[in-house]
């Protein structure tokens, strides 16, 4: 059987509720082809509250969801 690795391309990305202080967040863990099939594995992180941070490791970046919110009233949503 021969393995190879994908090209590398999306390795993480985010999607943010706009009514509540929550992020997923997802981040490929593996990606291999093999002749007759891919597996692609991606690790779910949920973010849930107003204290939480995510750290974006493939570039090195910290989010706190307090600063995404900053401009939103969640109280009139």
């Amino acid at each position: 059987m021969m393995v190879v690795a994908a090209p590398p391309e999306l390795q993480e990305y985010l999607l943010i509720d706009q009514s509540r202080y929550f992020f997923e967040h997802d981040q490929k863990v593996g990606d291999l082809v093999e002749i007759r099939c891919a597996v692609r594995q991606w690790l779910l992180t949920e973010l849930i509250g107003e204290n939480a941070e995510i750290t974006f490791s493939f570039i090195g970046l910290k989010i706190k969801l307090t600063e995404r919110y900053k401009r939103v009233d969640l109280a009139a949503l």
